[in-house]
């Protein structure tokens, strides 16, 4: 089990979540077998007129504000992994504000630059790095006039980050090896220029 820090940051909401841990949704309720009554109508056949064949252009996977939300929070992350792997002696307020502040404003901002200087108070860093498994960005919303609200949901493989003290010694912890995470990013102008809104627990598990 590995630990980064997302989970040692990790928002209120995303602790409460994992430290609960997943509740199974209810079996579901089986409905009732149908037998259809066969007709004793005999079927009618007609013949189709054939139509000249269309030409359908395909549409993209993803909208560019879906685009936009999902490549800004994986810059996030590799950033915000860069800056765990800093030995905590290199931590100050600047350093850490000046590589989240493109990411995040407001409460956010102060709660992420708490979180690192805790970090750097404990001793520790981190070294290896998380690879992600699969990522995904829901379709865009617009929880308020003006902003543009996209939910990314970023899954990704932990064993091969380890927490070490200064002296290199690995820190233990029971965090899980795998580690979804939703990104609630918003838009509020310029146009595709998205900021972290809010982070919560998904799973501890990439399957899907």
């Amino acid at each position: 089990m590995r630990t980064t820090w997302i989970l040692s940051i990790g928002s209120a909401a995303l602790m409460a979540a994992l430290l609960a841990g997943c509740t199974p949704p209810p079996e579901p309720t089986p409905s009732p077998t149908v037998t259809p009554t066969p007709s004793t109508t005999e079927p009618t056949v007609s013949t189709p007129t054939p139509t000249p064949s269309e030409t359908t252009t395909p549409t993209p996977t993803m909208s560019a504000e879906q685009e936009a939300a999902l490549s800004q929070t994986r810059s996030l992350l590799t950033a915000a992994d860069k800056l765990a792997t800093r030995p905590a002696k290199e931590f100050s307020q600047r350093v850490i504000t000046e590589t989240l502040q493109p990411f995040m404003t407001g409460e956010m901002l102060t709660f992420y630059l708490n979180g690192f200087r805790d970090l750097a108070d404990r001793g520790v860093h981190e070294r290896g790095s998380a690879v992600e498994v699969w990522s995904e960005a829901a379709a865009p919303t617009k929880p308020e006039e003006g902003v543009v609200s996209v939910l990314v949901t970023v899954c990704r493989d932990q064993r091969g980050v380890e927490v070490v003290d200064a002296k290199g010694n690995v820190q233990k912890d029971d965090y899980p090896d795998f580690l979804a995470t939703s990104f609630d990013m918003r838009d509020v102008g310029p146009k595709n220029t998205f900021v972290l809104w809010q982070d919560a627990f998904v799973s501890d598990s990439c399957d899907r």
